[in-house]
């Protein structure tokens, strides 16, 4: 005589196994971030070779904000930036990897294309 499991326990045992195969990730310095914000520029540097330039911001409405590296990709939007200015900014990426600005206006405009 064969034994069958109740419906019950065999829908137990399933999310048993597919809950044991969601991974979990803990809080590390790799986690993905983007944010949008104001941002002062504080510095715009680059390599040596100049394949790699970007900016040293902080974010304005913060009396006490840290600085904070973005590298830019677009010569043309490097060379508009200017070191003291404001800007409303939105930039992704980690720590472990770096951050890339992704969208830069001057707070106001109307007309940027976004």
């Amino acid at each position: 005589m064969k034994r069958h499991l109740p419906k019950s326990a065999a829908m137990l045992v399933l999310v048993m196994l597919l809950s044991g195969c969601a991974g979990t990730s803990s809080a590390s310095s790799d986690d993905y971030t983007a944010a949008t914000l104001f941002i002062k520029v504080t510095a715009k540097e680059h390599s040596d070779d100049y394949k790699q330039k970007w900016i040293v911001a902080h974010n304005s409405s913060m009396s006490n904000a840290e600085d904070i590296r973005l590298i830019v990709d677009s010569n043309m939007v490097w060379n508009l930036i200017e070191v003291g200015s404001e800007y409303f900014a939105t930039y992704e990426g980690s720590a472990a990897k770096g951050y890339r600005l992704s969208q830069i206006s001057h707070p106001g405009d109307q007309d940027t294309i976004r």
